[in-house]
Parts: structure tokens; sequence; C-alpha cells
């Protein structure tokens, strides 16, 4: 069963993280993809670019609507994304504990409900 691990965290302004920290946090989400993967729970995994080059793609009333930015009712930007693929919400929440991203933002998980194949089908 798949599960997504969804990270949301404040966005630094460029410069405001010391370039030491950033290459420990680095070497923490390599460590937590790499178990990951030796587990093989490992789906997929991505690390968005700031929330200003998002684009919000919602129809209303008939029309189409686009708009730059992240969606008005988040506090906090999405910053990060894990696709495992575990047993049980449990197994998923302890996976959540793992994520470096815990210490300073918060983690949702959330079961798929399900999922398009590469060939196009529904699973």
């Amino acid at each position: 069963m798949h599960f997504t691990i969804l990270l949301y965290a404040p966005e630094p302004a460029p410069g405001e993280i010391a370039p030491e920290v950033i290459e420990a946090a680095k070497a923490g989400y390599r460590a937590f993809a790499a178990e990951l993967v030796e587990r093989g729970v490992f789906v997929a995994g991505e690390v968005f670019d700031t929330e200003d080059t998002a684009v919000c793609v919602a129809e209303r009333d008939g029309a189409v609507h686009l708009t730059v930015g992240p969606p008005e009712r988040l506090t906090q930007p999405l910053g990060a994304v894990f696709v495992v693929d575990v047993d049980s919400r449990d197994e998923a929440v302890a996976w959540a504990k793992k994520c470096p991203g815990v210490a300073y933002g918060t983690l949702e998980v959330r079961a798929a409900a399900t999922s398009i194949t590469p060939q196009g089908t529904w699973a």
C-alpha cells in the first residue's frame, strides 16, 4: 500500500541558512533515502522548488484558472514529498518520524486511495 509523506516547512530566505547546515541537511536526507531504498519501501522522493514557482490550477464556474504561487489556505509551503510502499499507516508514520524534516517542519502522512500505473491503468 502506498503512503505519501508530505513535508510542510517555512521557506528560508536566500543566505539565511549557513552552507554547513545545508550540507548537514542534505546528508540527513541522503541517509533517509538510502534507508528507504535498503528496506525496499522507497517509491519516489522529490524536494520542491520555492513556492513562488508554483502554479495552482482550479476549475471554477466552468473556467480553468491558473494562479501563480501556493494555495491561499496553506500557512507553510509544501517542501517535499516521499512515497513509500508499506503495509500500514503505522509503518508510514514510523518512516515519517525518521525524516529529517520532522525537526523543522510538519509531516503529513496520507494513504493513496488509488494509484495510476505507467501503463495508464488504475491500481
